[in-house]
C-alpha cells in the first residue's frame, strides 16, 4: 500500500516575547522513528535537530520489561550524523492502560489503548526515569506527550493531563536528570477540533471563536509555566505568510479577530521572555495538497520570512484573511514505523495585493 509522507518541520527559537528580535531559527524534521538513511537525509539538508518518537509502549512493552535497541540506533545514528535530538515521550502500553479491554487495533478513539492516561501514575513516572536515565545527556529537550488537547492522542481531560501526565512526568525528569530541558505543551493548533474547548470561546449557532487551541494553550501556560523551559505549539496553515501571522499577528475574518497571535497568548500567560519553538508545521508532499516544488518554496519562504523577523528586517505579506480559521494537526502516531512524520494541513490561502510592512515587535 502505497504510504502518503508529508513534511513537518519545526522551528527552534521561532519567535521573541517579549524581546525586540527573535533569534534565527534553527530548522529541525519530525520524524516518528527515523531509520538510518532517513537520518543521512535530514543531516544532509541541513537540517539541525531530529524530533522523534519515544513511544512508551514500544520501549516498555510489558510491565518491568524495557526494549532499548530501536532506540538506541537511532539516537546512535542521529548523534552521528551530527543532530540534535528532541524525544517526545507518551503514548500508554495496553498493559497500563486506565481501559483494561483496550484495543489499539480499533479505529474507534475510545477504544485505543495508547491515549489512555496510565491506570497507575507510577507506572508512567517509572517508565519516564528509565527512558530519561538512558538518554540524558543526549537530548536537548524533553517533550511531554503529543497534541494531548486531540482524543486521538490523549482520551483525557486537561484535569487528566496535567495530574496524570505532565507534572508528574516532569518530576520524574528534574529527579533522574536535573540539568535536563522540559519542551511543552505539545498543543495542536487546532479550534472547534479541540477536544478540550474547541466548544468555549465567543460561540454563536454552533460557531466559535477565541476557541480551540487559545484557550488550550492560555490554560496549559497557567497551569504548567513554572515546569516548561521551552514553550512548544504547533500550527499548520497553507502559507508560510499564514503561519507567520498565526505566530505573531492573529487570525481576522472580516474585521474580526477571530483568534489572538500564538506570541500575545504566551505573553499574556506567564511567558514572557522563555524561549518558544514551533514544533510541528509543514506542507503535505504528493499525494497530497501540494507538489514537491509548492512544499519547497514553502519551507524556503518560511524560513527567510522568520530570518526577516529574527533580523528586525521587513515582510511582503497579505493581510491575514481568510474564509474559514481551520487548521489541522498530525493524522496520528506512528508507534512502530519509520516513515516521516505524517501531517495534514489546511489547504486554505491567502491572495491579493501585498504590502510591504515591519514584523511587529511587541504588544
Amino acid at each position: 500500500m502505497k504510504t502518503e509522507v508529508q513534511t513537518a518541520l519545526a522551528l527552534l527559537a521561532a519567535l521573541a516575547t517579549s524581546s525586540a528580535h527573535a533569534a534565527a531559527p534553527t530548522v529541525a524534521m519530525n520524524s516518528h522513528l527515523p531509520t538510518s538513511a532517513e537520518l543521512s537525509m535530514i543531516s544532509q539538508a541541513g537540517v539541525s535537530a531530529v524530533r522523534m518518537d519515544f513511544n512508551w509502549l514500544s520501549f516498555q512493552p510489558a510491565r518491568g520489561t524495557f526494549t532499548w535497541a530501536h532506540l538506541d540506533q537511532a539516537v546512535n545514528t542521529a548523534r552521528a550524523n551530527g543532530l540534535l535530538i528532541f524525544p517526545s515521550v507518551g503514548y500508554t502500553p495496553k498493559w497500563a492502560s486506565s481501559l483494561p479491554t483496550c484495543n489499539d487495533a480499533s479505529t474507534d478513539k475510545a477504544q485505543q489503548c495508547l491515549n489512555k492516561p496510565p491506570a497507575n501514575v507510577a507506572d508512567w513516572t517509572n517508565a519516564v526515569t528509565a527512558v530519561v536515565n538512558r538518554y540524558k545527556g543526549q537530548v536537548l529537550c524533553w517533550g511531554i506527550w503529543n497534541e494531548p488537547n486531540l482524543k486521538g492522542f490523549f482520551d483525557g481531560s486537561e484535569d487528566d493531563f496535567v495530574n496524570k501526565i505532565f507534572l508528574p512526568a516532569a518530576a520524574a525528569i528534574r529527579a533522574a536528570d536535573p540539568t535536563a530541558k522540559i519542551c511543552g505543551p505539545e498543543l495542536a493548533g487546532v479550534g472547534l477540533s479541540s477536544d478540550w474547548n474547541g466548544k468555549n470561546g465567543t460561540c454563536v449557532f454552533g460557531q466559535c471563536i477565541r476557541n480551540g487551541w487559545e484557550i488550550d494553550l492560555a490554560h496549559m501556560l497557567d497551569r504548567l509555566g513554572p515546569q516548561i523551559d521551552i514553550i512548544t505549539q504547533h500550527a499548520y496553515e497553507g502559507t508560510a505568510d499564514a503561519v507567520m501571522h498565526k505566530l505573531l499577528d492573529g487570525e481576522t475574518t472580516a474585521g474580526v479577530l477571530v483568534h489572538d497571535s500564538i506570541r500575545h497568548v504566551i505573553d499574556t500567560h506567564g511567558g514572557a521572555g522563555k524561549e518558544f519553538w514551533l514544533t510541528e508545521t509543514g506542507w503535505a508532499l504528493p499525494p497530497g495538497n501540494y507538489t514537491e516544488a509548492d512544499v519547497a518554496t514553502r519551507i524556503v519562504d518560511l524560513y527567510a520570512k522568520h530570518r526577516q523577523y529574527a533580523d528586525g528586517g521587513k515582510r511582503c505579506a497579505p493581510a491575514p484573511t481568510r474564509a474559514a480559521p481551520t487548521i489541522r494537526g498530525r493524522c496520528g502516531p506512528a508507534p512502530s514505523t519509520s516513515t516521516t512524520r505524517a501531517t495534514r494541513t489546511a489547504t486554505t490561502a491567502s491572495s491579493g495585493p501585498t504590502a510591504c510592512r515591519a514584523w511587529p515587535t511587541g504588544r
